[in-house]
């Protein structure tokens, strides 16, 4: 089960990568940021969960084929620790980064350090419990749970201002789970044209939603990132 996981951590290495950026960057920014801290934090929850949501639902909706086709067969377990673990990466990307930021530009270490604490001792005792019945998809639940428990012991202690922000990560978190399960209910085999497809309506999926629930950070994000690519300011 160690190497199925070693696989899963791998595909979702976009999600943590970005996380790990966001805390290198937010602190300094933030710890100079004063009164604008607040406003700052906040936006960035829905942003982020936005830049992570759809890789992440075009990976874990079309895990299987992809896995298959780029690995192997005797891989495919580690597809539902992407699955059930989805939602757990993305909150750890989206809220519990930018949060933890935000304490440490304040000087308070101590919410990171419970929110931490919390998530270990979830996730290590749901994994005890869970990963002899249902193996991978014990220890995707077990990353998820873990992750729902961190962010809400920091959501708990931040100030409403930064936590209204989560609200638009709450929305993502919903969206991205619908548009995976849009791939995972597809009937397809484990083949280009069964990756393709599920590729295709997870993404159709995440997009029209994130259109309905979530527009005006879906078009703020995108115009930032329209903004960066060559030939933008000509």
């Amino acid at each position: 089960m160690a190497g199925f996981y070693g696989i899963a951590k791998r595909l979702f290495s976009f999600p943590t990568a970005l996380a790990a950026a966001v805390t290198r960057v937010m602190l300094p920014t933030l710890s100079q940021s004063g009164d604008e801290r607040l406003e700052r934090t906040a936006r960035m929850l829905g942003q982020i969960a936005l830049v992570c949501g759809l890789p992440l639902a075009l990976v874990a909706g079309a895990v299987q084929p992809l896995i298959s086709l780029v690995l192997g067969d005797r891989w495919l377990p580690a597809s539902e620790i992407v699955v059930y673990g989805s939602l757990g990466m993305l909150l750890f990307a989206s809220v519990a980064s930018p949060i933890n930021s935000f304490f440490l530009a304040e000087g308070r270490p101590n919410p990171p350090l419970l929110s931490v604490t919390a998530e270990l001792l979830a996730g290590f005792g749901l994994v005890a419990v869970l990963i002899g019945g249902l193996e991978g998809a014990g220890i995707g639940i077990a990353i998820s749970v873990g992750q729902l428990l961190a962010v809400a012991v920091l959501l708990a202690a931040v100030v409403p201002r930064v936590r209204a922000g989560a609200g638009t990560a709450a929305r993502i978190a919903l969206v991205t789970g619908i548009a995976i399960a849009a791939g995972q209910l597809l009937p397809v085999g484990n083949d280009v044209a069964g990756l393709l497809a599920a590729l295709g309506l997870s993404g159709l999926a995440w997009l029209a939603l994130a259109g309905l629930f979530a527009r005006k950070p879906l078009f703020r994000v995108g115009g930032m990132v329209r903004s960066l690519l060559p030939g933008a300011n000509r």
